[in-house]
């Protein structure tokens, strides 16, 4: 059957049908397909009604990636609109109704979310786990069961014929995680492992990346599934950051809190002196690093060599096969510990294990120069200074070319990407498959966006003095008695967000009756929630303005619809601070890109944390809302803004009231057209 059979709308918007033809034979043809477009033009149905047949006719999975759990219950519940059709279709067509009930069934299309185990998990033990790792969770969770210590797992055990009836009801509908989580409660299940068992039935799971491309997770995800990397149709929703996080999977820390806290457990069950030193002395390591860094800012690139020379010589071990040999004494140390712990049902997180990882990975890429190796100081809540060593991934294309080179086909979706940063950052170019770029012109009304840039303004280094900040909330300042409902201001950094504040951005917002919500980065995700929120609330009262950084999880991971936001102004290119792994960084891409190490690694991603932030307010096409770019830099780097942004940009001068007569007549002309 063609994708029309699964086409779940009456009408297809302009030019979608054309689209998702695209989309289709491209898939057939197993391409690489980048799809740009932006939120609200329909990718997710695209993407679906496309690749389903196709999933069909060649025995495929459809596995679909999504960065928050709004995105994916977006994808099951298109899912659910196609299996309405095909439901109607199926009363309607005589035929298919011959097939019988359970045939019928089989028509349908069956799809799942899931979370990751940490999120889905009911035992207690694992649910007072913050912080810890993917792995450090999964190693917990295999000793709690071998242990027979989680009720969750030992009831699925003793009551098989109960869950095999449950699991045959649920393999043929499609629900959402927190349905799933929900039903596994009631049953005292454990809603992962009932999960994994469901998996091989679904024609379609929806999860996050880190299910495929962290190479340890992925595993169980493909043992589950009980497929093979070949046999997936793989599509990735908000895909612009995959460069990122797929060089955050390949980095490597060591603290010295997992230090301190291995050294107590080998001292406690009496391991060798030389085995207890080996470890500790990557205490004095970082010790001797904090000696030289004296601010959150002094990032230290570090000569791994002479790290190594140090290390051994602190560590009294002579030679690399020694230290390799006393790494895996070690390891069955570790393993005896950690194994005690979970039976006695202490903390069970491997520290050995953690200390061990790094000084592998370390001795692994000391001489590779796709890494970058680090002290990074970070600061505590306590403003305390602590120093991490860090091995930092600059190639994102160790994570992704394995993957995009072994699936069936991909879907690469973004509305703000940069095509040949993107293609080149995670390897399309060097993967022997054809590539298909598909790029939809803006579907938004022109007159519903309005996107300002102000001349005069400009937030670099030496511009950040208290004239600059005064100036721009006096910008700001006409944004607010101009904007309805509320406004979302997001800024370069940190930096610039606190010299708002300290020259009088609380008191404007309060004299404009709006009320202040501040980002901060140490709140918790449940926290964050709960101010947004609140946020979006007031829009419904005098407004309010949320205050935040761009990249952040506000300007990213946040949707504001009508008039969650009206405005949102964007203070200062979000450029990163020039430290010396993004130095490297640059470096690293000029020698593998031709020279455009610094566009690449330093332009491109501060216009990505721009595009994204900018389009926070425009999430549906009868959406409508201001832009106001506060950095007269946007007028150099403008041609890489988003095509749904440059179609309607005006250069504002500086000059009293300029914005507020814009956007006066900006909402004075949409609230004429709404009634």
């Amino acid at each position: 059957m063609n994708f029309d059979f699964y086409f779940p709308y009456e009408f297809y918007r302009n030019e979608q049908k054309e689209v998702i033809k695209e989309i289709y034979e491209s898939l057939q043809k197993r391409q690489n397909i980048l799809f740009i477009a932006p939120s609200g033009t329909g990718k997710t149905i695209d993407n679906l009604v496309a690749a389903i047949p196709i999933a069909k006719d060649y025995g495929l999975k459809i596995i679909y990636l999504c960065r928050t759990h709004q995105q994916s219950d977006r994808v099951i519940s298109e899912v659910k609109k196609i299996n309405e059709k095909l439901s109607q279709n199926i009363k309607k067509d005589s035929t298919l109704i011959e097939i019988g009930i359970e045939s019928e069934k089989t028509l349908l299309i069956r799809a799942i979310s899931i979370r990751g185990r940490a999120e889905m998990c009911l035992n207690r033990i694992i649910k007072k786990l913050k912080g810890f790792s993917p792995v450090d969770i999964m190693n917990i969770c295999a000793d709690l069961r071998k242990n027979k210590n989680c009720s969750y797992f030992n009831q699925m055990i003793q009551f098989k014929q109960t869950l095999n009836e449950d699991l045959h009801i649920l393999s043929l509908l499609t629900i959402e995680s927190s349905e799933l989580i929900n039903f596994c409660n009631q049953k005292k299940y454990c809603p992962y492992f009932f999960t994994k068992l469901l998996l091989k039935y679904m024609d379609i799971i929806v999860c996050n990346y880190q299910w495929v491309f962290n190479p340890d997770i992925k595993e169980t995800l493909l043992e589950g599934a009980e497929i093979e990397l070949n046999k997936i149709i793989l599509i990735m929703d908000e895909c612009h950051n995959l460069s990122e996080m797929a060089n955050e999977i390949e980095s490597y820390r060591l603290t010295k809190y997992s230090i301190e806290q291995a050294v107590k457990e080998l001292k406690l069950y009496e391991a060798s002196d030389e085995i207890i030193k080996a470890i500790k002395a990557w205490t004095e390591i970082i010790e001797f690093f904090e000696t030289k860094i004296r601010n959150e800012e002094d990032e230290l690139e570090l000569d791994s060599e002479s790290v190594l020379k140090n290390y051994m010589k602190k560590a009294n071990i002579s030679d690399l096969n020694k230290l390799n040999q006393i790494i895996k004494d070690c390891y069955d140390y570790g393993f005896a510990i950690y194994t005690e712990k979970i039976a006695q049902g202490l903390n069970p997180i491997d520290f050995i294990g953690i200390v061990l990882g790094f000084i592998q990975k370390f001795l692994k890429v000391m001489n590779d120069n796709r890494y970058f190796i680090a002290a990074v100081p970070n600061l505590t809540k306590n403003k305390e200074i602590l120093v991490n060593l860090e091995i930092i991934c600059m190639d994102p294309r160790i994570i992704t070319q394995p993957i995009y080179s072994s699936v069936f086909a991909t879907i690469s979706c973004s509305g703000t990407i940069h095509p040949d940063s993107f293609i080149k950052l995670i390897g399309l170019d060097e993967i022997q498959r054809q590539l298909k770029i598909l790029e939809l012109n803006s579907p938004f009304p022109k007159e519903n966006i309005l996107v300002l840039i102000t001349k005069n303004v400009n937030t670099k280094g030496e511009n950040r003095l208290d004239s600059m900040y005064k100036k721009i909330i006096e910008k700001i300042a006409e944004v607010l008695f101009s904007t309805p409902a509320n406004i979302g201001i997001f800024c370069a950094s940190y930096v610039v967000l606190n010299g708002l504040l300290d020259n009088g951005l609380k008191e404007i917002v309060k004299f404009s009756k709006k009320k202040l919500f501040i980002e901060d980065p140490q709140m918790s995700s449940v926290e964050n929630s709960e101010m947004i929120r609140d946020f979006k609330s007031e829009s419904k009262y005098e407004g309010a303005v949320l205050l935040g950084v761009c990249g952040g999880r506000n300007s990213e991971g946040e949707d504001f619809p009508g008039d969650y936001m009206n405005s949102v102004i964007i203070v200062g290119v979000p450029f990163q601070k020039p430290t010396p792994r993004i130095q490297a960084k640059i470096r690293y891409y000029n020698s593998i890109f031709n020279n455009k190490g610094y566009f690449f690694g330093y332009i491109i991603p501060a216009m990505q944390r721009s595009n994204q932030a900018a389009g926070r307010p425009i999430r549906k096409l009868d959406d409508r809302g201001a832009i106001i770019l506060m950095d007269e830099r946007f007028i150099q780097f403008k041609s890489l803004l988003s095509n749904w942004i440059l179609q309607n940009i005006k250069i504002i001068p500086d000059t009293p009231n300029a914005i507020s007569n814009e956007l006066n007549n900006f909402f004075k002309n949409l609230k004429i057209k709404n009634t």
